[in-house]
């Protein structure tokens, strides 16, 4: 079944290809991102500008464009997997559910929240909705910019690839949703897998977590090339939080798990590592780009 639906998903992301160029480029035309005619509940359409900044606008309006292209290349991939899945659990074939779509809400629903899961604009929980709403206030919006995505990255990393993933699996298999308890699982062993890719790069002194919290020690480490939150390549240290988004969280999980039973080894008091392991995560979290200001 999930060979069906991988192979579905392709087929999706075939298919919705040129419709995706086609609302990307026309967001970049127009200024209005397509995605807003989606949905049914908008009263009115906001254009992508900045008063004043002509050249500025165009930056944002490639980001848009690559959202909408993004977005409907994910929602189209979701929707034939969905049509599939659904498919196999009742018989009937995915074809009859596409072209019959609107009396399968459920399909068309799964494949949206997918979607926006996969391009990071997943419904916040309510702190994070509320920090959301409050970014109209120039100051917390310069401190934290693009809090959506990177909260969203936070919320993947943590919740879905990370230590909190089996909470998913759980919640899943209470609602009585086996699709969506299934993708929670696949999701666990892939990140339990990162999570061990992790401990073990960090083992070899391949991967870097936060570091020492001495600065002094720092300094000598960054001295001889050290940096924070990368991989070793030959000599170099290559970062690579921030290009790994979601991902980077289970593996800078399993390397500064690797870090604290190594000092723990050393006599580090218990206490003293777990107030690190804290302070480490933490770290990885606030590095997000978005929310450098925060960290830094």
């Amino acid at each position: 079944a999930g060979y069906r639906e991988a192979a579905a998903e392709l087929a999706g992301f075939v298919g919705s290809f040129a419709a995706a160029v086609q609302e990307g480029l026309t967001t970049f035309r127009t200024g209005v991102s397509f995605q807003q005619f989606r949905d049914l509940s908008t009263s009115r359409v906001d254009p992508i500008r900045v008063p004043g900044l002509s050249a500025l606008n165009y930056v944002f309006r490639g980001l848009g464009a690559a959202d909408d292209f993004f977005t409907t290349l994910n929602r189209g991939g979701a929707l034939m997997a969905e049509a599939t899945r659904k498919a196999a659990k009742t018989g009937v074939s995915a074809d009859s559910i596409l072209t019959n779509i609107i009396e399968h809400p459920d399909v068309v629903g799964r494949a949206s929240k997918e979607a926006e899961r996969r391009v990071l604009r997943a419904e916040l929980p309510m702190v994070g909705r509320a920090i959301s709403q409050a970014r109209v206030n120039p100051v917390v919006h310069t401190l934290i910019p693009f809090f959506n995505s990177n909260a969203n990255i936070i919320k993947l990393g943590f919740g879905d690839f990370g230590p909190l993933s089996p909470v998913r699996v759980v919640k899943a298999t209470k609602a009585g949703d086996l699709a969506a308890a299934a993708d929670a699982r696949g999701d666990m062993l892939f990140g339990s897998a990162l999570m061990t890719l992790g401990g073990v790069l960090g083992a070899a002194g391949l991967l870097s977590g936060y570091g020492p919290t001495n600065e002094r020690q720092r300094a000598a480490l960054a001295a001889e090339g050290w940096k924070a939150g990368a991989v070793k390549v030959g000599d170099l240290w290559v970062p690579v939080l921030n290009v790994l988004g979601p991902f980077a969280f289970p593996l800078y999980i399993g390397a500064t798990a690797q870090d604290a039973m190594a000092q723990g080894a050393n006599g580090e008091k218990v206490e003293k590592l777990l107030g690190k392991v804290v302070h480490d995560l933490g770290w990885i979290g606030l590095t997000q780009s978005g929310l450098k200001g925060v960290s830094d």
